[in-house]
């Protein structure tokens, strides 16, 4: 169903995905007590082929583009996990 705003109203946004990204909370980030543990750093440091990572965003772009967005706690964690 097709939600209508009021002529006038207070709303930072006017889609549901950009209100989504102004309040929601930033991404969580990996505990230090996982960072740390040997058994998958091992396994990553032994088998790197096994673990190629591709990610086709431009993060620098992106972040460029998103400099002015109104909840940077959440920009600076999808750039940190990107």
């Amino acid at each position: 169903m097709e939600q209508r705003l009021p002529l006038g109203s207070n709303t930072s946004s006017l889609t549901p995905p950009a209100t989504f990204t102004e309040l929601t909370k930033p991404l969580a980030s990996v505990p230090p007590s996982e960072l740390c543990n040997p058994i998958p750093n091992v396994t990553l440091l032994s088998h790197p082929h096994l673990f190629k990572i591709i990610t086709p965003i431009n993060v620098d772009h992106l972040q460029t583009l998103l400099t002015s967005h109104l909840n940077q706690p959440l920009i600076n964690s999808v750039d940190r996990s990107l």
